[in-house]
């Protein structure tokens, strides 16, 4: 084995490497994100339940006149599930879109392996790996950056 041979295949695994552990960090990231969004998502749904509670109770023992203090209660407790449910909405909103832009780079990045791995097999059928098989693989990994940056720049978390 040549030494531009062995450079390419070392090369051309650390490529690879990139690539499987980038996909375990987006999944990690993805997954994190996913759990912040559905503990939002019941959030909302249970202080939204609660102020519609509340403020229904407040307004019927509001007219009893008797149970004044009982009323302040409830109605503090609709302002408080109502900020919760802002908040929750935002961080949302927020979340959601973390997952979509992990989940869009983890594809991107699995598609890639995919592609480099076709390539390493069928460049690995005469045992070496030519020049334009070495830039093939490497353009796709200049490519994988290009698009994982416009995918930040898109969903609003690198600025340009």
């Amino acid at each position: 084995m040549e030494d531009g041979d062995k450079f390419r295949i070392d090369n051309v695994n650390k490529i690879k490497q990139y690539f499987e552990t980038e996909i375990q960090i987006r999944r990690k990231i993805y997954l994190k994100y996913k759990k912040i969004n559905n503990i939002c998502d019941i959030t909302y749904k249970v202080s939204a339940g609660l102020t519609m509670a509340t403020g229904v109770g407040g307004i019927v023992v509001a007219s009893t006149v008797i149970m004044l203090p009982v009323t302040i209660v409830l109605e503090c407790i609709t302002i408080m599930s109502g900020l919760t449910s802002i908040i929750t909405t935002i961080l949302y909103k927020y979340s959601h879109k973390k997952v979509k832009k992990h989940e869009e780079i983890k594809g991107l990045a699995i598609n890639k392996l995919i592609i480099i791995n076709k390539l390493i097999s069928d460049s690995l059928n005469d045992d070496k790996i030519d020049n334009n098989e070495f830039d093939l693989i490497q353009k796709h990994y200049e490519e994988y950056f290009k698009k994982r940056r416009e995918s930040q720049i898109r969903f609003d978390s690198v600025s340009e």
